[in-house]
């Protein structure tokens, strides 16, 4: 048993006090030194660039003394070197975690760059500082190195444009995007509602409070002038919902001229999409709109006439119903 402990004891000093003082411990060191004098200087009030000085000789110390002691020991999970990638993740904690705002994006494309210049650098210039050139099979190992990282980066470049268009334009998530080769949609997952229909929810809204128990001669006068109306309940609908600021311009509230049918008119309301679409011509939503007459009851004795325009005495009003569906269409609506 003691010279299990005596054995322990010895494989720690060994592991934190090296025979040598050209070690990755020595760089670690330096960087807990680092660490712990940049704290003095904030304590002692110094300058924030001798601050800065000291934090950054921390951070480099950090990311020199781990890549050194992974190369070391031989860390290799499955064979892969991996060195270079955490020295360069550590690089991108300390540059772009220093930055205002969350960058964590930017430090995420830039790390598989970094890391391929952490392993370039070592190879043209040495210990003394002086220039070098790679044999020609090593330069070519750091060519296929550097269009690796290149791959990498762009591969989560676009992972974050794909993310950016989502929360621009929402309405994306609604798209069919089973034959996406980059999109995935999880089974079981919910598919979103188009903002389309939120607007054509929120015109019918606005349309039945403004001629829903209007006087019906005032009503077909409205629907006359139906393309200055129609401004005005577009309008009136995006204050009702909030739509996102990039999409709100591409969503267009259209309609062709009301059709007169029987004593009412049949009132179309589509809500027309003008952006990026898994349909190349676009698309549009419908909602179709019955405006009807019925007549005024002035007491709870009085009972409507079956046909209220077969009696001109009866006062009428409008009353407005629309369909429930908002079906989807491709291309442009003709109005």
């Amino acid at each position: 048993m003691i010279a299990l402990i005596r054995q322990l004891i010895d494989r720690l000093q060994a592991f934190f006090l090296p025979q040598q003082y050209y070690a990755w411990q020595t760089i670690i060191y330096l960087c807990l030194f680092s660490w712990v004098m940049s704290w003095v200087a904030v304590a002692a009030g110094a300058s924030g660039f001798t601050r800065f000085l000291l934090t950054a000789f921390s951070w480099v110390f950090l990311a020199i003394g781990i890549g050194w002691a992974l190369e070391a020991n031989r860390i290799r999970p499955f064979g892969l070197v991996i060195a270079p990638w955490v020295v360069g993740a550590i690089l991108c904690l300390f540059i772009f975690g220093s930055w205002p705002g969350n960058q964590w994006s930017l430090a995420l494309v830039s790390w598989p760059l970094i890391s391929v210049v952490v392993v370039i650098i070592p190879k043209f210039i040495g210990w003394d500082f002086t220039l070098q050139v790679p044999p020609p099979g090593e330069r070519q190992r750091l060519i296929l190195l550097g269009l690796l990282g290149l791959l990498l980066s762009s591969w989560f470049q676009f992972y974050f444009r794909l993310q950016n268009w989502f929360d621009d334009y929402p309405s994306l998530l609604a798209e069919d995007l089973h034959h996406s080769g980059f999109v995935y949609r999880f089974p079981g997952q919910e598919v979103p509602l188009s903002r389309g229909v939120s607007l054509l929810t929120a015109a019918e809204a606005s349309l039945k409070q403004e001629l829903s128990d209007t006087p019906w001669p005032w009503v077909e006068r409205w629907l006359l002038n139906l393309d200055e109306q129609l401004n005005q309940l577009d309008t009136a609908a995006r204050q009702r919902i909030m739509l996102p600021e990039k999409e709100a311009p591409l969503w267009h509230l259209v309609a062709p001229a009301p059709e007169r049918k029987d004593e009412g008119y049949t009132l179309m309301l589509m809500a027309v999409w003008q952006g990026p679409a898994a349909e190349s011509q676009g698309y549009y939503l419908q909602k179709t709109c019955q405006i009807l007459p019925k007549a005024t009851i002035t007491s709870p004795d009085q009972e409507p006439e079956p046909d209220p325009a077969a009696d001109d005495t009866i006062p009428l009003v409008a009353q407005v119903e629309c369909e429930l569906g908002t079906p989807r269409s491709p291309g442009f609506p003709s109005v």
